[in-house]
């Protein structure tokens, strides 16, 4: 349910469909209507958003780069090393 300043029918269902479009939100059919409900939880929403902005970069290999490198959290840095050896070279 929205709360707050009222919003107009066409307005909201404009915006819900972008998010179905973008796969941030889910329609499903209930009869005649329908319901939306995000796409995932906030990790893998942030995930996907992660994807979409590597897919347009110019260089992908150097904004993850950054991404990897700006992570000064020595815990994250290590779970980053744990992942990367799970999953072994890439071709």
């Amino acid at each position: 349910m929205l709360t707050g300043t009222s919003r107009a029918y066409t307005t909201v269902m404009t915006v819900l469909t972008r998010l179905v479009d973008k796969g941030l939100a889910e329609r499903v059919a209930l009869g005649r209507r329908y319901c939306y409900r995000a796409a995932g939880d906030l990790d893998q929403l942030t995930a996907k958003a992660i994807e979409t902005l590597l897919a347009a970069a110019n260089d992908p290999h150097a904004v993850l780069a950054h991404l990897v490198a700006g992570a000064t959290d020595p815990a994250l840095r290590a779970e980053l090393n744990a992942i990367l050896d799970h999953q072994g070279p890439t071709s």
